[in-house]
């Protein structure tokens, strides 16, 4: 219901500015794209979420859009971390001797939901230190 002077009105829910909803729906698309690099995706009522904010803020994708890096829109470094997979292909070596680095503190990593996060500064260290394996 408005107030006679159409100053205030009662919604059940949530209201943002458009501009919070760009942000929003921006931090969704970066979030679905580093879950596609996992071969994952957003939960059907996520996606819809974005759609329906995307549809009602009247956002689209065009030349004015505004790009970010993902690492922007989430407030950390991009790559800044990576897993035990992706470390094991840097180093050239196999996830579980990564592991074992890890474990032994070989190599710079935090434990953190059962998996190994290495900084990607930590890789670059240890190959600038590690003997020649030719």
């Amino acid at each position: 219901m408005t107030d006679p002077d159409g100053d205030v009105a009662a919604v059940a829910g949530v209201v943002l500015s458009r501009a919070a909803a760009a942000e929003v729906v921006a931090a969704l698309d970066v979030l679905n794209q580093l879950a596609g690099r996992s071969g994952s995706q957003l939960a059907p009522r996520i996606a819809q979420i974005r759609r329906d904010l995307a549809t009602h803020a009247n956002i689209r994708a065009d030349a004015s859009t505004e790009v970010h890096a993902p690492g922007d829109l989430l407030g950390v470094k991009q790559d800044a971390v990576v897993d035990t997979v992706t470390a094991a292909g840097t180093l050239g070596i196999t996830a579980d001797g990564v592991r074992y680095l890890c474990r032994t503190g070989r190599l710079q990593a935090t434990w953190r939901h059962r998996r190994w996060w290495i900084p990607t500064t930590a890789l670059d260290d240890y190959r600038a230190c590690r003997p020649d394996r030719s």
